[in-house]
């Protein structure tokens, strides 16, 4: 299933398309990513210009999680990827002492025409819940909006765990079906995937 979150005008509301030869991604900027086969919905909400939606594995709540997926994406702003994970990193760092920055720190690079970075964190005890927490970051910074997403275990993440989250953040990328520097894959490549669009703003 690939998830396609659409930047633009009016209210929320979901539908789902299946993929089919001549159809084409919402003609907007759109943030396309694959939740896990086995994750679903837990939590979906809009306020302004702001989106959030939670994924947590079928058997799971937003309240009770070992792994959750959170997608947020941001109309309007103006701050770049990388100042927004800076800062996640201070704040997780203020609470969380010893959290430490994995696989080199922040990175930063550029993905079909958009500044991209990522960060993975760990966490030895959250003191929230008494256990270790671990975090990897994508945040994409596109024309209409800044979209993150983000890979949260309640515990010390095996490397196996974190080399699949990191292979699927890689994946994560941004689109808009109006400007040919950042194309769109068509919905013949994704023939046989449920294209989501679950989420438009209010401006």
């Amino acid at each position: 299933m690939v998830v396609a979150f659409r930047c633009t005008t009016g209210w929320v509301m979901g539908f789902a398309i299946f993929a089919a030869s001549g159809q084409s991604l919402i003609e907007a900027e759109n943030l396309l990513f694959s939740p896990p086969k086995d994750f679903k919905i837990g939590f979906q909400w809009s306020h302004d210009n702001r989106s959030m939606t939670e994924f947590v594995p079928s058997s799971e709540t937003v309240d009770d999680w070992s792994e959750i997926l959170t997608v947020q994406i941001y109309r309007h702003a103006t701050v770049d990827a990388a100042t927004v994970l800076q800062g996640v990193g201070k704040r997780y760092t203020d609470a969380c002492p010893g959290t430490t920055a994995e696989k080199g720190g922040l990175f930063t690079g550029t993905v079909n025409g958009y500044v991209v970075s990522m960060l993975l964190l760990k966490c030895p005890r959250n003191p929230s819940s008494g256990k270790p927490e671990t975090t990897a970051f994508r945040v994409i910074k596109g024309n209409d909006a800044l979209y993150s997403v983000q890979h949260a275990w309640r515990s010390a993440a095996s490397d196996q765990q974190l080399a699949d989250a990191m292979r699927a953040l890689a994946k994560v990328v941004v689109c808009d079906t109006r400007a040919q520097e950042h194309p769109c894959p068509s919905f013949d490549s994704l023939r046989t995937s449920k294209v989501i669009h679950l989420a438009r703003l209010r401006s």
